[in-house]
């Protein structure tokens, strides 16, 4: 588990340069389901591939669609290609796009890890917080370990915002 204070400062600095992600189908779900979609869509630039928009069933006006590559078969490939090319983060709760994302160094967060950020940057408190966390505890399949890390990084956001 990451709890040093480098892997905390690590999370800071990705907060701090988060701006724009390509998002998977399983976030917006999870997102929207627990209530903070558009306090993300408001705070950063979301992006997806045209497959996501089709597993969604509806396109969503405040994420951009870009083109995906017709050289990768599956979603989850064309998602990777997509973020490798246009150097973008990736919001998903598929633990293979996760570990695809890890392996080639590309920033990534999944739905519990964006509502921390919403709070670190403010547009949360932390009673809007907890209410979400709520919500997204009744429908996000997290293991123990991504609720405590979750639990962890929270606290290290709530200490920073009391130190400065």
């Amino acid at each position: 588990m990451y709890t040093s204070d480098s892997h905390q400062g690590i999370a800071f600095s990705g907060f701090d340069h988060l701006h724009s992600a390509l998002i998977d189908t399983s976030s917006v779900i999870y997102i929207t389901k627990a209530g903070y979609f558009l306090d993300l869509a408001q705070t950063i630039k979301l992006y997806t591939i045209p497959e996501v928009i089709g597993e969604l069933g509806t396109p969503e006006p405040s994420i951009e669609v870009l083109t995906s590559s017709e050289e990768c078969t599956t979603t989850d490939q064309k998602l990777l290609h997509c973020a490798i090319k246009k150097n973008k983060p990736v919001i998903s709760e598929d633990s293979r796009i996760l570990k695809m994302m890890k392996l080639r160094g590309i920033t990534y967060y999944n739905a519990l890890s964006i509502l921390i950020f919403l709070h670190y940057r403010d547009i949360l408190s932390i009673d809007e917080f907890m209410e979400k966390k709520r919500a997204l505890e009744k429908i996000a399949r997290y293991s123990p370990w991504v609720w405590r890390y979750g639990e962890v990084l929270l606290s290290a956001v709530r200490n920073r915002k009391q130190r400065y």
